[in-house]
């Protein structure tokens, strides 16, 4: 079951790093040196986004678990991220 949950959270970024996911993306929301965007993905038990710590300039993709277990965290190219224009005048260590 746990190898499926990051089959799936992979598939789903790389949908959303196409474009395919949402013509209104989620606002992608700081706090301090971390910003946060998350996806509502019906059916499933939790959400998924990406995490971005632009102090250490580490990016993750996440999935934001409901009911009290565990959040998964996957640490990706912050190159890759770049590719969706919200990101742009976040990840200004890339230019």
């Amino acid at each position: 079951m746990q190898g499926f949950r990051w089959l799936a959270m992979v598939a789903l970024m790389g949908l959303s790093l196409t474009g395919a996911v949402a013509a209104d993306e989620p606002e992608v929301k700081g706090e301090g040196s971390i910003y946060t965007q998350k996806f509502d993905t019906p059916g499933t038990s939790g959400n998924f986004g990406y995490v971005v710590d632009t102090q250490t300039r580490l990016c993750f993709v996440k999935w934001f678990s409901q009911g009290g277990s565990p959040s998964e965290l996957l640490q990706i190219d912050c190159q890759t991220l770049m590719k969706r224009k919200e990101w742009k005048p976040i990840l200004t260590w890339l230019f």
